[in-house]
């Protein structure tokens, strides 16, 4: 009895004795896009990899699209909570981020890698935006907007004229404004139904991204599609949750976490560039005519966006709190059109 009771004690002993082994982090990232667009193969799904890879299985980011977690208009107060670990977002309430809002700013930019380095310096140079920005979590990356695209059923687009009375589907309710200033009448639907809604008459056009329009696979029956250039600056940051961040990551997890994100941003705008291109060929091969404004047409553009947008985002702001949004607005306008 004394002998098994000595064995039992080591045992015992060398039970306690063993290390332990903690469970790795997991965590859950929602992308912007769904699973049809490159930019995930290209940069977010290595990227979600990298994690486990480079700790050694000590981290674990799962990757899911857009919708696969919470709703996209839900995804920035999802991270600030952390109902959603990480991901990547686009600003959806100009009372909680007027300045990041403000930044917004129709066709201010030349083109898309241009954006991505103006928004950069916004970060950089104004602590508002920056503080915006920060509100939803810890800032890892961000890259910049799709230029504008407008698909079309039947109707060859060139002006403002064209899109006249004519009823336009958009997935982002800020897309209303540019369509109302263009004359069209917005419908707000879910990203999921668009092909749907569009083959089925419930809009004689769709607005979205270039890469958003591709992914929707509209271009199998729309005839047309036009390349409105960028009419928005907004940015696409890429967030983490503030607490998971500073509090349950150790610091080699933190440099890792900073470390694999740095040049998440950039990834993505070299996708982004390289899947327009794509969106091009692809869509031309399946019969819609690709529309590539002149200067003259896209100025109509611009004119009509900045004549409606302007003071709705200078009246917005206002009301969100900033006391001299006009000022702002200029910052950022300045700041752009000395960004080579």
């Amino acid at each position: 009895m004394k002998i098994k009771s000595i064995i039992s004690a080591l045992a015992l002993g060398a039970l306690f004795a063993a290390p332990a082994y903690a469970a790795p982090l997991e965590m859950n990232f929602q992308s912007t896009w769904n699973p049809a667009q490159r930019q995930n193969a290209d940069a977010l799904e290595p990227w979600a990899k990298s994690f486990e890879e480079k700790s050694g299985g000590d981290m674990i980011m799962h990757l899911f699209y857009t919708g696969g977690l919470v709703d996209a208009s839900a995804l920035p107060d999802a991270i600030k909570s952390g109902i959603v670990d990480a991901g990547g977002w686009t600003m959806t309430d100009y009372k909680k981020q007027p300045y990041l809002y403000l930044a917004g700013l129709p066709y201010i930019m030349k083109d898309q890698a241009h954006s991505y380095r103006v928004n950069n310096r916004f970060y950089n140079e104004v602590p508002e935006y920056k503080k915006d920005v920060d509100s939803i979590g810890v800032f890892l990356s961000g890259s910049a907007s799709a230029p504008f695209m407008i698909a079309s059923r039947d109707t060859p687009i060139h002006s403002p004229a064209d899109i006249k009375g004519k009823r336009v589907l958009s997935t982002f309710q800020l897309f209303g404004e540019y369509i109302e200033a263009w004359g069209g009448i917005p419908v707000t639907i879910a990203p999921g139904d668009v092909y749907v809604g569009l083959q089925r008459g419930m809009g004689e056009m769709f607005l979205c991204g270039i890469s958003c329009v591709k992914g929707s696979r509209v271009h199998e029956f729309c005839k047309y599609a036009t390349d409105l250039g960028m009419a928005s600056s907004g940015l696409f940051p890429y967030s983490i949750n503030r607490e998971l961040f500073e509090k349950d990551m150790t610091d080699e997890q933190r440099k890792l976490t900073m470390e694999l994100s740095k040049d998440l941003g950039k990834k993505v705008l070299d996708s982004f560039l390289a899947d327009v291109q794509n969106a091009y060929a692809e869509m031309e091969a399946a019969g819609c005519k690709i529309i590539k404004l002149n200067d003259d047409e896209m100025a109509q553009f611009a004119k009509a966006a900045q004549d409606k947008i302007f003071p709705s985002f200078e009246r917005r702001a206002k009301e969100a709190g900033v006391p001299n949004p006009r000022e702002f607005m200029q910052k950022y306008i300045d700041i752009a059109n000395s960004t080579d």
